[in-house]
């Protein structure tokens, strides 16, 4: 068997780790029936799916035409990954819009083709609809204005 997709094998072998993982956390909860679902059903349910689009992604990738994995972009993995380390270190002691906006700009550096002023607006606008959408109308209990700029 010769692998003529390279990145279908390693995206697949991605999935189906991550599916089999989530599925593995969620029997840590009672999953229940599909007609009585536990806290674990949906979790149980959305990692075999993941495990098994991974799973066709890597059958597929033994087929095809021969393809030649391009190098990866180092930048663009550093940069997502940053952003999102940031927004979880953030979130409490910065606050949620702080957050927000710090992991926006360090993701628009993953592009060499993104632009400050849209970077900028994209980050206030997410920082302002999360707010308003989880804090307000949901409810969620996350810190608009961190510990940071809170008067101890």
């Amino acid at each position: 068997m010769k692998i003529y997709r390279p990145a279908d094998f390693w995206s697949g072998l991605m999935f189906l780790l991550l599916g089999l993982g989530a599925f593995y956390m969620a029997l840590d909860y009672s999953i229940g029936s599909a007609r009585q679902m536990g806290p674990g059903y949906f979790p149980a349910a959305l990692g075999i799916l993941l495990a098994l689009m991974g799973l066709i992604q890597i059958a597929i990738s033994f087929g095809g035409v021969r393809q030649i994995m391009s190098p990866i972009a180092v930048r663009p993995v550093v940069m997502i990954l940053l952003a999102s380390a940031s927004f979880a270190f953030l979130l409490r002691p910065a606050g949620l819009l702080l957050a927000i906006v710090v992991a926006v700009l360090l993701a628009a550096l993953a592009s060499s083709l993104s632009r400050l002023w849209q970077a900028v607006a994209l980050a206030v606008g997410l920082a302002t609809g999360s707010a308003l959408i989880f804090v307000y109308y949901l409810g969620q209990p996350l810190p608009l204005v961190g510990s940071w700029f809170m008067g101890s």
